[in-house]
C-alpha cells in the first residue's frame, strides 16, 4: 500500500521484489528522505480465535483485505511517528545547546 504521506507498506514480496518496487517508486519521488525509516513485522494466522500482537508478530484469524489494510495503516503511522520523533529529538538537542549558552554567557550561541 502506498500512503499519501509517502509511506509504502509491502506485504508478501520477496527481497528482490521489494527492491524492484522501491526502485520504481524512487524514480517517481520528489525530495526523498536521505535515510529511510523502516519497520518490519511478521503476520501469522492464529490457530485459535485469539488475535493479538507480540514483539515481532501479529496474529490474525484470516488474511482478508480489510484486516491487512488495517495492519498496513498502523505500520505506516508507526513509521511516520518514528520519523517525527527523530526530528523532534534533533530540535531539542539544538534548543538544549542554546539554553546552556544562555545560562552560561547570558546570550545565545
Amino acid at each position: 500500500m502506498l500512503f499519501r504521506y509517502g509511506v509504502v507498506v509491502i506485504m508478501g514480496l520477496s527481497s528482490v521484489e521489494q527492491m524492484s518496487l522501491l526502485s520504481e517508486l524512487k524514480a517517481l519521488t520528489v525530495d526523498p528522505f536521505t535515510v529511510a525509516e523502516e519497520e518490519s513485522i511478521s503476520l501469522e494466522l492464529t490457530k485459535n480465535d485469539k488475535e493479538g500482537v507480540n514483539a515481532s508478530t501479529i496474529f490474525l484469524q484470516d488474511f482478508v483485505l480489510e484486516r491487512l489494510q488495517l495492519v498496513a495503516t498502523i505500520l505506516a503511522k508507526s513509521v511516520v511517528t518514528a520519523y517525527c520523533e527523530k526530528s523532534i529529538v534533533g530540535s531539542f538537542d539544538r534548543i538544549e545547546d542554546l539554553a546552556s549558552s544562555l545560562k552560561e554567557r547570558g546570550r545565545g550561541l
